[in-house]
Formats: structure tokens, C-alpha cells, sequence
């Protein structure tokens, strides 16, 4: 599949990142005994839309992942990214502003 603009902003290190992720979502609907269809029709998707996801196709929708993960009972994961907490260089930058803004 051509890659299309956006993934040219994606580096290798993020492309495996995501593909871990879609190896966990794989894992996990194969811990509930669940076959793609079945998963698939728990989260109210298309077999073709689920088999992208566990793909880790980068032009998935989002809600796609969401509906999956939810599916499983796994969605509060969501929550933690981009979590302000695990935003290393954000907090480094700020603090830095921060520290500018103080002389």
C-alpha cells in the first residue's frame, strides 16, 4: 500500500510502536477466545474494519481502534495517551518558559 502524506510524518520508531499495539489488540481478542468475527461484532464493526486494525493499517480510523478496545473493556487505556504525565519534553519545555519567565 502507497504510503499517503501523513505517514511521511511518522518515523520507524513510532511505525513499530504501532505495530506492537496492533499485535496487543490481536493478543487480546485471542485471550477472550474470540474469533476476528466475533470480536468484530462485538464492536459493532465490519470484519474488513476490525482485520485493519489488528493490521495496523496507519489509515484506520481511530474510532475504529476505540470501538475495538471498548469492545474488550480495554478503551480506559486510551486515556493515558499523550497523558500530560508521560510528556517528558512538554514538561521540559515548560519549565524552561517558566524559568525564562522568571528573570
Amino acid at each position: 500500500m502507497p504510503s499517503t502524506d501523513y505517514q511521511l510524518g511518522i518515523d520507524d520508531d513510532a511505525k513499530r510502536a504501532f505495530e506492537i499495539f496492533a499485535g496487543n489488540l490481536k493478543q487480546a481478542r485471542k485471550a477472550r477466545g474470540w474469533t476476528i468475527q466475533e470480536a468484530a461484532s462485538r464492536a459493532l464493526l465490519s470484519v474488513n474494519a476490525y482485520r485493519a486494525a489488528e493490521a495496523g493499517n496507519l489509515g484506520t480510523a481511530a474510532g475504529v481502534y476505540l470501538a475495538a478496545l471498548n469492545a474488550m473493556g480495554l478503551a480506559d487505556a486510551v486515556a493515558d495517551l499523550a497523558a500530560p504525565h508521560r510528556d517528558d519534553i512538554g514538561r521540559q519545555i515548560q519549565l524552561a518558559n517558566a524559568k525564562l519567565r522568571g528573570r
